[in-house]
């Protein structure tokens, strides 16, 4: 006989009594291993789990359990083998419901927001270079089975999913990545060529150089004017512009041709409208002599 029997989890029915042969133990949602901890009511008996023989004074074992029923076959021997007790024990492990992502990623481009199990909606933008991706899913319960939709892409938006089902078959999530993949236009939002009337740039213009001085201006007005290095970009800033007294800062954005990538470069003129101050001095005493007047 057995004096004690017990399992890591769920609950025996009925309650263990060494005269009763046949128990039923139900886990919770979730659990997929038990350990069986049992001891004989005498010393020197052997005990075997499903014809696995436990070592003397280590009356226990863990076992991985799989969705459904499991039987375990408890065998008590006594020392000489004369004398010997079965007991069973139905082990039911419910299906996970568990039906989320551990991680979620794309061969090209960033999910954003950034991924989290309990998000299952996203967005990305991807150059039109970009014709094809690869979407990666990993469900947190290995029992559950992902279904993914991606490949090519088209032009504008683009839907790809990952569908996870649980181990019970019946609970779905779906997750969405919404790609948008460019059009096949320019995104060169540089300029080609800057200047300034009146003044000289500082540093001398440079396409990737985006902030320029012109330091001092005595003037009551400055004509910036820029070329795009992509005809097919748009400009704004230039033109010319009245000067006040004081920092001048003027931008000018150029937006390329996919309406997206845009680049501004900014110019500064400093105006002293104060001129030097003026000197004045005591006028000059003038002195009168009489004379006669002849004809």
């Amino acid at each position: 006989r057995l004096a004690t029997l017990a399992f890591s989890a769920g609950k025996l029915s009925p309650v263990f009594n060494p005269d009763i042969f046949k128990y039923a133990d139900t886990l919770p949602v979730g659990v997929k291993s038990i350990t069986l901890v049992m001891s004989p009511s005498q010393p020197g008996a052997t005990v075997t789990v499903t014809g696995d023989t436990l070592a003397a004074g280590a009356f226990s074992k863990s076992y991985g359990i799989l969705s459904g029923d499991s039987l375990f076959a408890i065998r008590v021997v006594s020392e000489d083998g004369a004398t010997q007790s079965l007991y069973k024990v139905t082990v039911v492990r419910p299906p996970s419901s568990l039906a989320t992502l551990s991680g979620l990623s794309l061969s090209s481009g960033t999910l954003r927001p950034t991924f989290s199990p309990s998000v299952t909606a996203y967005a990305d933008t991807v150059a039109y270079a970009v014709d094809s991706i690869t979407l990666s899913a990993l469900p947190t319960d290995s029992a559950a089975t992902v279904a993914i939709t991606d490949g090519a892409l088209s032009v504008g938006v683009n839907s790809l999913t990952a569908q996870v089902t649980a181990e019970d078959g019946t609970t779905k999530l779906t997750y969405t990545v919404q790609i948008v993949r460019r059009p096949n236009v320019s995104s060169n939002a540089r300029l080609s060529s800057l200047t300034a009337s009146p003044g000289v740039l500082s540093p001398v213009f440079h396409a990737d150089t985006l902030m320029y001085s012109l330091g001092t201006v005595s003037a009551d007005s400055l004509v910036l004017a820029a070329l795009p290095s992509d005809v097919n970009a748009t400009l704004s800033g230039a033109g010319r512009f009245a000067l006040t007294t004081g920092a001048n800062v003027f931008a000018i954005t150029v937006t390329a041709q996919d309406a997206i990538t845009r680049q501004t470069y900014t110019v500064t003129a400093m105006v002293d409208r104060e001129g030097p101050a003026l000197s004045l001095t005591r006028p000059t005493a003038c002195t009168a002599s009489r004379s006669t007047l002849s004809p």
